[in-house]
């Protein structure tokens, strides 16, 4: 399961202002504390619902990683203030044996993980991989798609949940992470950096991180992670731990 529960309520409000160019940046920024995640997200406004999301990680070095720890990153609609989210990204994990593997994978949660063969589509430490997910059907399909900018490889796939009225998409958030999945103990990955991040509406307007909510990862009073906002469309996470 790769979703884990934002510590404090979040019932933000945000607002959107148009620009010329048909893009929005979204206002109201904070920082919060998460028990699993760091990263950033931005909230739509009233009558907005977010239908595309974009986002493009760099695989993280693990080198200096403990063996048995791995590292979540992945992009998502949703998640933030409902219990359900869209997402798709990667597992980086280092083994017992110290071997390092990067699989990726896309979720609707809260149904099952689907993760993507490594001879369908790979990724390793240093690449770049750009990543959408668009929601599609009125909420109740989407797609996900990976382009690795290294080797020019490129997947993609349709996301479905099983027919539940309460899981539908809301685009009410998009979201940049890494996470900690339960169960599992945080690698030292160094720092994990997104970039291209922006999300759009069904109408075709752009929002960016411009005002956005941070989030740090934070466990029994020690941050492991922070996440920042640099720019109008970039994350920079970086590992913190002990």
């Amino acid at each position: 399961m790769h979703f884990t529960k934002i510590l404090s309520s979040i019932l933000l409000a945000v607002t959107a202002s148009a620009s010329p160019l048909g893009s929005r940046n979204v206002t109201l920024g904070k920082r919060k504390d998460s028990d699993g995640q760091a990263g950033a997200y931005i909230t739509a406004g009233t009558d907005v619902a977010f239908a595309f999301v974009y986002g493009s990680p760099k695989m993280p070095d693990l080198s200096d990683a403990a063996s048995s720890t791995q590292v979540s990153y992945w992009i998502g609609i949703d998640g933030i203030n409902t219990n359900r989210v869209i997402q798709a990204g990667f597992d980086a994990i280092k083994g017992s044996d110290g071997t390092v593997t990067y699989t990726a994978f896309y979720e609707w949660y809260p149904d099952t993980v689907n993760f993507i063969s490594a001879s369908d589509f790979t990724a390793s430490a240093g690449d770049v991989v750009s990543i959408t997910v668009t929601v599609i059907q009125s909420g109740t399909a989407a797609e996900a798609a990976f382009v690795n900018r290294n080797t020019n490889k490129s997947y993609n796939t349709p996301v479905f949940y099983s027919p539940d009225e309460d899981s539908d998409a809301t685009g009410i958030d998009a979201e940049w992470v890494i996470e900690r999945a339960p169960g599992t103990t945080l690698a030292d990955f160094g720092e994990v950096i997104f970039t291209d991040c922006s999300a759009a509406d069904s109408g075709g307007y752009q929002y960016y991180l411009t005002g956005g909510t941070t989030l740090d990862l934070v466990d029994t009073g020690t941050t492991l992670a922070t996440g920042t906002i640099v720019g109008d469309n970039e994350v920079d996470i970086k590992y913190t731990g002990p």
